[in-house]
């Protein structure tokens, strides 16, 4: 991972904690806002669908589970105001599982 995707993830992260209470164990919000980082610059990445490794991310996120991932995740779309086309893809991920 390169470190604009890094610095991307960290600044949403920072910019999220300043205006929303974020419930609950801070690195899961913080692989929440990786992800995202990811997804934003997939153009890095040789995987389109998956520009991270999920089961990687939840592991380093202290083990966090899929359904709260993808809850955060859904929670962090509205607070983030995410593009449609980052949305459409994470439905498409959560329709996966």
């Amino acid at each position: 991972m390169d470190m604009k995707t890094k610095l991307d993830a960290w600044r949403s992260y920072e910019h999220i904690r300043k205006h929303y209470v974020l419930e609950g164990d801070q690195l899961h919000w913080l692989a929440v806002s990786l992800y995202v980082s990811c997804r934003r610059y997939k153009h890095l990445t040789t995987n389109q669908n998956n520009p991270i490794s999920i089961s990687r991310l939840l592991k380093s996120a202290n083990h966090l589970e899929l359904f709260v991932f993808f809850d955060k995740l859904h929670t962090w779309e509205a607070m983030a105001n995410l593009p449609d086309s980052i949305r459409s893809k994470i439905d498409q991920m959560w329709n996966m599982f």
